[in-house]
């Protein structure tokens, strides 16, 4: 027994007709009366009382044809869930996303995608550095986001940004005067740090190597929490031109920082187990929008 079967039993009791059936199935009368024949051939009695061109299901053919409708409505909904599946996958998307990085582009990023793709739902999980790879290469994520590199030997990354790092002024600060800020034009100057943040470390060196000793008074717990001290105007931040997005009405003041330090962003996910359809949808998407950020 077959779906094929089922569908021109349930075509035959509704319609009344060989004839009408066929049309409904786009097949021919014989196909659907071959179809009938084999169903009686295996259930073991007659379907239909065959009269004058009509075919008058029997009573054994009305029991039958609740449950055989039941069935068939619950056949027809897994194939088609199975299509969705094939055209963007199992409709859950989970995103691990590094905690500097919630704000600004990677929003947009997935949204977009989301526009695209209106049947779709995503978890959008913030975590650190350490944890979206481990989440990645754990299964617990399929797509991950953080600052390049990554050394694991089970994440494969994608870079979609390489952007530099900028310097975040209150209006009206001093420093806004300059065109670009070099390390010394901070010594001694009111500065936020994120410890948190994995370049931290980076633009600390830099400032040292150079002689430059800001006086950090402020040390803020995340990347959203040091912008909004900026503009309170509690000091210079030093953050990645990637998250500025989440800066755009606010009053603040960006200048260049010289010399220029790269942070590149990119997606990651395992080489351990396969992706499924939405997460391979996805990271195509990611390359187009890789694509986009290097023509604009």
């Amino acid at each position: 027994m077959n779906l094929r079967q089922i569908e021109a039993f349930l075509a035959v009791v509704d319609l009344g007709t060989v004839t009408r059936a066929a049309e409904t199935m786009y097949v021919t009368q014989s196909a659907v009366s071959r179809l009938i024949s084999r169903l009686e051939r295996e259930v073991g009695f007659t379907l239909f009382d065959r009269r004058q061109g009509l075919m008058a299901p029997t009573a054994e053919a009305k029991a039958l044809h609740a449950e055989a409708m039941r069935s068939y409505i619950g056949l027809k909904e897994i194939q088609f869930a199975a299509q969705r599946i094939a055209q963007i996958g199992s409709g859950m998307l989970k995103v691990c996303v590094m905690s500097s990085l919630q704000q600004g582009a990677l929003p947009r990023l997935v949204t977009e995608f989301m526009r695209k793709h209106p049947g779709i739902s995503v978890m959008f999980d913030v975590q650190r550095h350490y944890d979206v790879v481990y989440a990645v290469s754990r299964g617990s994520a399929e797509i991950g986001f953080a600052t390049l590199p990554v050394d694991h030997p089970n994440i494969e990354s994608l870079p979609i940004a390489r952007t530099p790092v900028v310097c975040l002024l209150p209006t009206g600060h001093p420093l806004a005067e300059l065109e670009a800020i070099r390390p010394m034009d901070l010594h001694g100057v009111d500065f936020l740090s994120v410890p948190r943040m994995r370049f931290n470390d980076r633009i600390t060196r830099i400032l040292e190597a150079h002689g430059a000793r800001p006086r950090t008074r402020i040390e803020a717990g995340t990347m959203l929490a040091a912008m909004a001290l900026v503009e309170a105007g509690a000091g210079a931040f030093v953050v990645d031109a990637f998250t500025l997005g989440a800066v755009r009405d606010a009053q603040v003041v960006l200048r260049p920082f010289h010399p220029e330090v790269i942070v590149e962003v990119g997606a990651l996910y395992s080489n351990s187990q396969p992706l499924s359809i939405l997460a391979s949808r996805f990271l195509e998407h990611c390359r187009a929008f890789q694509h986009e950020m290097e023509t604009t």
